[in-house]
């Protein structure tokens, strides 16, 4: 199913001539399917001095590395995940689509829980004004919603997007 899906990842090096070993760039990410390649901030910044090229991670086994390589592999497992939902569901991947669903899925969550929020805070406002006693039921099926919503599982059925 991957065969043709790559993930790799490397440092983004300021355009010095000079070499520092104390420098600390931030790690890009590479998607290539096929012919298409997108490429995303990894918001990870990892020092020069441990970072491996030929890898595309960092080498030692130092804190820093061992944090940095799990934060890596778990990108690389979301990518992966990602990439298989859309293949399963279109029977076609790109790159731009496979970064866009890694990038957007995070966003769309947080946006849903905030809106989620307010409209509990209005339902219960309006609740206490009318005192209806049929809204309780509603109430909890609007908690059973935010609590799904707020898991950290990012294949939530909530987030199917339409072909």
């Amino acid at each position: 199913m991957n065969e043709n899906l790559k993930v790799s990842f490397y440092l983004k090096r300021e355009r010095k001539n000079e070499k520092n070993s104390e420098a600390v760039y931030p790690v890009v990410g590479k998607i290539i399917i096929d012919k298409s390649i997108a490429q995303f901030n990894s918001k990870l910044k990892a020092p020069e001095r441990l970072w491996g090229v030929k890898s595309g991670r960092a080498t030692g086994k130092s804190q820093v590395a061992t944090e940095l390589n799990r934060e890596i592999n778990k990108l690389n497992t979301l990518i992966h995940s990602h990439y298989g939902e859309i293949l399963k569901r279109t029977g076609k991947v790109s790159a731009l689509e496979v970064k866009m669903l890694f990038r957007v899925l995070p966003q769309r969550r947080k946006r849903c829980l905030r809106c989620l929020k307010k409209s509990c805070r209005n339902f219960i406002r309006g609740w206490e004004l009318t005192g209806q006693k049929t809204v309780i039921g509603n109430m909890s099926i609007l908690k059973s919603i935010y609590s799904a919503l707020s898991v950290k599982n990012t294949r939530s059925e909530i987030f199917r997007f339409p072909n």
